[in-house]
């Protein structure tokens, strides 16, 4: 069963034969229409999903739409509450593409999935060729020797922008996409906390969705405990209310901010304040003085 599912008031229930009308319907039908009078009648139909759903490891296919930073359309247009509450359930497969092509392997991968529930999101882009990808598995796109970017869903894009600006600096950056929330590739991380000394995950959520699970699992692997410093850029929790209308701008040009974050573990403040002087705004991007 695949079941649309927007991150906003404006969900869509999918038109099902009067056999297979599920709690799942139920739930995405009260999520159109519910009334903000009724929370509790609410929140019992979501539990639905907990219990008739995950608990149960029904394969529902979750495609998650309007996720993430969407534009200048309006808060309904937008979500940012997907991750955290997709990847708290047990048995839920949570995922995102970070391109078109990414997007197209997820659809194929969760078709074959048959034994618990899977979601992700998908962006605004045209279809292309799929071959699927392993669950729980990520990818490294670009390697380097001086910090690795591990980028979620299409903030991969903004990690590769801001590794070419870096590039003129020579500062060499190690480019990840993880693909998955959860599970997590353990071993991606394991590789980057190991050949790097500065781990930066970049993300579009609702106060940091991603980075917990990063920050878990170094910290009871015992990373912390050598070489590698961690840091985070959440673009939603950079950008303010998550539910408010966003300036096409600061949707597109991200980059900048990324480049920040990152002259601030390699370098001190006095020589990142001297580096945006001498190199001007084409490293820095859309970068506006806020962290």
């Amino acid at each position: 069963m695949v079941v649309i599912l927007n991150d906003s008031r404006h969900s869509l229930h999918p038109k099902l034969e009067e056999g297979s009308k599920t709690t799942i319907s139920a739930y995405l039908l009260l999520l159109a229409s519910s009334n903000p009078k009724n929370p509790f009648e609410k929140f019992r139909e979501a539990a639905k999903v907990v219990h008739d759903v995950d608990r149960q490891k029904v394969p529902v296919r979750f495609a998650i739409s309007s996720a993430g930073l969407v534009g200048s359309d309006g808060p309904m247009l937008g979500g940012a509450f997907d991750i955290t509450f997709m990847s708290c359930l047990p048995n839920m497969i949570v995922m995102a593409p970070a391109d078109d092509v990414e997007l197209v392997n997820m659809v194929v991968t969760a078709a074959h999935v048959d034994d618990r529930p899977i979601c992700f999101r998908y962006p605004r882009a045209h279809d292309t060729g799929s071959t699927g990808c392993q669950i729980g598995k990520g990818r490294v796109l670009v390697e380097g020797k001086d910090v690795a970017l591990l980028g979620y869903g299409v903030m991969v894009q903004n990690c590769l922008r801001a590794r070419y600006l870096l590039a003129s600096l020579d500062i060499h950056v190690t480019v990840a996409d993880a693909r998955f929330c959860k599970p997590l590739d353990i071993k991606l991380v394991r590789e980057l906390c190991k050949e790097h000394t500065f781990l930066i995950t970049v993300e579009e959520g609702s106060v940091e969705d991603f980075r917990p699970h990063i920050v878990q699992f170094i910290a009871l692997d015992g990373q912390l405990d050598g070489k590698i410093k961690e840091n985070g850029v959440c673009f939603y929790s950079l950008l303010g209310d998550p539910l408010s209308s966003l300036p096409s701008g600061q949707v597109v040009l991200m980059s900048g901010r990324i480049n920040v974050r990152l002259y601030g573990a390699l370098m001190s403040v006095a020589e990142v304040l001297d580096l945006m002087e001498t190199v001007g705004s084409s490293v820095t991007d859309c970068y506006d003085g806020t962290s």
